[in-house]
């Protein structure tokens, strides 16, 4: 364990350590502490010192158990890696040595990213940052229902928790309350003839503090599970996620959307309102009628009905 991640477990408890104590446990500088101390808020920690010269985050946080989750899917199949650039990007990079269903988790994304390129903003120790490789054997013309697939599959999950009232937005968006706690990003990496590798990336907002938002450039009303009054133990999740991404992938592999259709359908508010439809620079409005059996998007727009397989939805302001 380095020394930034060593401090980060001293201090995750929530207590005020002095600044002397923790340069003696770590065999550092004041001055080397202060500089960690510095790298830790970068991440997103809400690391304070007193005018003591004491250390102390402002709330507890409880860090994802590496060994538990080996023990529960795997020990060769789980790769935990606590600070990394991207995980979806990381198991882009190792693909050739990758099999269905290995998955990479971390607690902290440096330039964690969604659908378009855009930020995922990825504070340490308090969501969940995961990405799964699957060889998807193909047929090609179930590759563009995947996204709606996994947001099946992450909304269940989540449910089975206690987690009530979510939704999705198509095609790769949860709601709960008007507001978004998770996105979905699927990368195609390589494609052959019997099958196609490709990098299925989640992200939730488990228990990020809101007031970052005060220093972010995000457009989309965004929550928490934390802040709704839902605890969720983000070792079980990764778990549970895990177990049913690689029990309904092959049924999906098997049998297309099909068995998953109504399930989406269930979790989908958008349906039968006036919506907006973005793709790239054009903006579409019409009427949401709900997804098609290849999970496009049904748009009704001056009694015209056209199904619509790429773009993303939003609300159309009034």
């Amino acid at each position: 364990m380095n020394i930034k991640l060593k401090l980060i477990d001293i201090l995750s408890n929530g207590k005020i350590y002095s600044g002397n104590r923790l340069s003696k446990n770590l065999g550092i500088s004041i001055s080397s502490l202060s500089s960690k101390i510095n790298i830790l808020k970068s991440w997103g920690l809400d690391t304070h010192i007193t005018s003591e010269n004491e250390y102390y985050l402002l709330n507890s946080i409880k860090l994802i158990n590496e060994k538990e989750i080996k023990s529960k899917l795997g020990k060769d199949t789980v790769l935990f890696i606590p600070v990394l650039n991207s995980t979806n990007q990381y198991l882009l990079d190792h693909i050739d040595f990758l099999r269905s269903g290995d998955i990479c988790v971390a607690e902290h994304q440096i330039v964690g990213r969604g659908r378009h390129g855009r930020c995922w903003y990825s504070p340490f120790g308090c969501n969940v940052y995961m990405s799964m490789c699957w060889k998807l054997k193909h047929k090609r013309n179930i590759l563009s229902s995947i996204a709606l697939v996994i947001g099946v599959l992450v909304a269940e999950t989540i449910q089975s928790l206690g987690v009530k009232n979510i939704y999705t937005k198509w095609p790769n968006d949860l709601y709960i309350n008007g507001s978004k706690f998770a996105g979905i990003l699927i990368e195609i990496n390589k494609i052959r003839y019997n099958y196609t590798k490709i990098i299925i990336g989640v992200g939730i907002n488990i228990s990020m503090l809101n007031n970052f938002k005060n220093n972010l450039k995000i457009n989309s009303q965004w929550i928490t599970l934390k802040e709704i009054g839902y605890d969720i133990n983000r070792n079980d999740l990764i778990v549970n996620l895990t177990k049913n991404f690689r029990k309904f992938l092959p049924i999906f592999e098997k049998e297309g959307f099909s068995p998953f259709l109504l399930r989406w359908k269930n979790l989908d508010s958008f349906t039968n309102k006036y919506v907006k439809l973005i793709i790239g620079k054009r903006e579409l409005h019409g009427i949401s009628r709900g997804i098609d059996n290849r999970g496009a998007l049904i748009l009704e727009n001056n009694g015209k009905i056209q199904s619509w397989l790429g773009g993303e939805i939003s609300l159309r302001t009034v």
